[in-house]
């Protein structure tokens, strides 16, 4: 599961547009992948923690992207 989120971040961020919002909500994956936003929520840190996602806590939530740093 935690390798389908890391998909799902590198989806959304490679096919929507410059400006607009590029990262996935709690929400939207919990939807997506048809588990509690409880749950999810711990895909997400588990994700995190194993280098894929990076988090922005901002003042419209918290989003996640993909890890860039990865390629560095």
């Amino acid at each position: 599961l935690v390798r389908k989120v890391a998909d799902l971040a590198e989806q959304k961020y490679s096919t929507t547009a410059p400006g607009s919002s590029r990262g996935l909500l709690p929400s939207q994956v919990s939807v997506s992948i048809r588990l509690s936003l409880v749950i999810t929520a711990e895909i997400l840190t588990y994700a995190e923690d194993a280098g894929y996602l990076c988090r922005d806590d901002s003042v419209h939530g918290v989003e996640y992207f993909p890890n860039m740093f990865r390629t560095f």
